[in-house]
This record gives C-alpha cells, sequence and structure tokens, in this order.
C-alpha cells in the first residue's frame, strides 16, 4: 500500500538521464492462476505479496498471502479466521509482516508476523481495531499506522506495541531501516503534509520541502515525494545531512518512489499525460531508467520494492513479477 501525499513543497532539480528500458530477465508469476501483485522483496530474492481467489466460481474475489522464494516455490498463507490478507514487507530473514481483516465488512484490521517458519502472529496496539503495518527491518522492528489519536504505531522484536505520536500533527509511520530510523509523513490541522524522520531514541526532524517520506534505507539515505502546486509531486531523494534533491522521470505526471536499496537505487512508479502508469529507477548518480512490462507494455506496470543486488519486484496487468538486472 502506498500513500498518496499532497501539499507544497520546493527543492532543487537533480540529474535527470533516461536510459534505455529494461531488457533484462522479467518473470511474472501467479498462484494456481489467480491475479497477484507484488509487495517487497528481501536481499535473497524472496518476494512477498498477496493472490486474489474466489471459494465459489465467478464469486467475490478474496486477498490471500504467498511467499515466493528466488528458485520460484510459492507457499501460501493466511492468518487464521482471515477474510483478507494483505503482506507489506519482509526482512532478510524471510520474517513477513501486513495486515489482515477478520469480519465480512472488512471495517476491522490487524496485523501480523509470520515468521520464516510459517508461524503467525496476530498484533494490535491495545484497545485498537485497525492497524496497517507497512515495514519490517532485519532486527524484526515494525512500524506503520493505525486508527489511533497519534496514527501510527512501532512493535519491537519481542511484541511490545508503541503508539508513536507529534504535538499537533497526525503521523503516518511509512518505513523503518535496520537502524530503528523510522520515516512517513505528518499532517496538520489544515491537511498540509511535510515529511519526517524519526530517531531510535524519539527525536523527530521535518524534512522542509517534501511532502512525504516513504523509504530509508540502512545509510539513512531517504525517498519520498515533494508537492507541486496544480500539480502531481516530484521524487526526492536526500543523503544525510546533504539537500533534498528532486526528480521526476521523463513524461511524469505524477512520481512515487516506493522504495530504496543499500545502494541508493530509488524504485518506484509515475503517472503519464494519458495516466498510463510506469515503473522506474533512479540510480545514485541521477540516472532514470523507465520500465514497462515487456510482454504488454502500457498501460501499467509498478515496481514496489528493489534489493541490495537490484532485483525488483513489483506487479503489472500480467500479474506480480520478478525483474533482475
Amino acid at each position: 500500500m502506498k500513500n498518496i501525499w499532497r501539499g507544497l513543497g520546493a527543492a532543487a532539480l537533480g540529474a535527470l538521464v533516461a536510459a534505455p528500458a529494461y531488457t533484462q530477465t522479467y518473470t511474472v508469476f501467479k498462484v494456481n492462476g489467480n491475479p497477484t501483485s507484488a509487495a517487497a522483496i528481501n536481499t535473497a530474492g524472496t518476494v512477498t505479496g498477496l493472490y486474489d481467489a474466489s471459494s465459489v466460481p465467478n464469486g467475490p474475489y478474496t486477498a490471500h498471502g504467498y511467499v515466493r522464494t528466488s528458485d520460484g516455490t510459492i507457499t501460501t498463507f493466511d492468518p487464521a479466521n482471515s477474510t483478507g490478507t494483505h503482506p507489506s514487507s519482509i526482512n532478510d530473514s524471510g520474517v513477513i509482516t501486513g495486515w489482515f481483516t477478520n469480519d465480512a465488512a472488512q471495517s476491522k484490521a490487524y496485523g501480523f508476523v509470520r515468521e520464516a517458519s510459517g508461524t503467525i502472529t496476530k498484533f494490535a496496539p491495545s484497545g485498537i481495531t485497525v492497524t496497517f503495518p507497512y515495514s519490517i527491518n532485519n532486527k524484526g522492528v515494525i512500524t506503520g499506522t493505525c486508527k489511533c489519536a497519534g496514527g501510527s504505531f512501532k512493535r519491537s522484536a519481542k511484541g511490545k506495541v508503541e503508539l508513536l505520536s507529534v504535538s499537533n500533527y497526525v503521523m503516518f509511520a511509512a518505513a523503518v531501516n535496520a537502524h530503528g530510523e523510522i520515516v512517513g509523513s505528518l499532517e496538520d490541522s489544515n491537511s498540509a503534509y511535510i515529511g519526517f524522520t524519526r530517531t531510535p531514541k524519539g527525536t523527530v526532524a521535518s524534512v522542509f520541502g517534501t511532502i512525504g517520506v516513504t523509504a530509508i534505507n540502512g545509510s539513512r539515505v531517504i525517498t519520498g515525494e515533494i508537492g507541486v502546486p496544480n500539480s502531481g509531486p516530484l521524487g526526492f531523494v536526500q543523503d544525510p545531512g546533504g539537500s533534498v534533491v528532486s526528480f521526476s522521470a521523463p513524461g511524469s505526471t505524477y512520481t512515487v518512489p516506493a522504495a530504496i536499496n543499500s545502494a541508493g537505487t530509488v524504485a518506484g512508479y509515475f503517472l503519464d499525460s494519458s495516466q498510463y502508469t510506469h515503473g522506474f529507477t533512479r540510480d545514485a548518480a541521477g540516472n532514470i531508467t523507465v520500465f514497462d512490462s515487456p510482454t504488454l507494455g502500457e498501460p501499467y506496470t509498478y515496481l514496489a520494492g528493489i534489493n541490495s543486488s537490484g532485483v525488483m519486484c513489483g506487479s503489472s496487468d500480467e500479474g506480480a513479477f520478478v525483474l533482475v538486472p
């Protein structure tokens, strides 16, 4: 799940180089013939996401979780009594987090942790019935949002859940890195947004000129969005202590960075003027490469994750895919 940030901002224009479209290995996969989407990929090339299946012919679809290893082996899973399973993140130990519903109306959502062994644990902040985990780091720390006063939470590897908040704002925590640093966006009473970073000790700093931070790597390089009046957002990157550098894929009217790896390469997607969706990567030198499904081409291709080797996962009209450089 990717939030659409709204607001105003400004930054220096970064390098923009349109590289040739990807010609690397592109592997589409489905689960028992059902539609799939990919949410995240870890260093080993293991992907998690969801597939939609119906319990009766032509009946309503229900989301279920899957994990796919680099050799193509797929294992499906659901928390007990789930009426809709939505994996969102996987760490390098193969531990997955996400959320699920357990009522017919899907009005309540609870977090889950799935160990590599397959054991699934349900969790939620005390008294909270809507919880959306978005990110898990290699130490097992999870962050996300919830229907609560502060807007977000952090769950330790031992299972302790802490509500997060900032005075006069609603916090939307999007990602956590290996050091326990959390990033996301803050919304004020006027529905204006600004990106933030939060240290493990709880110090929150605004990222001025941005409307949301979507990802952070272990070197504390962040990426996210910059609002543009009367237009869709630009992407940005920022090194620790450096300036916010904006970027936009060629022909983009709306740029959404989704992930950043250890090398500082950003992966995400963008809309063009025809409302077609394309995947893109931006490397640390500022080179941007556009990717479309080689089978179907336009109109809808999304990149959701990128690992330390540059292997990506995403979704298109064909289904979930893995892209190997």
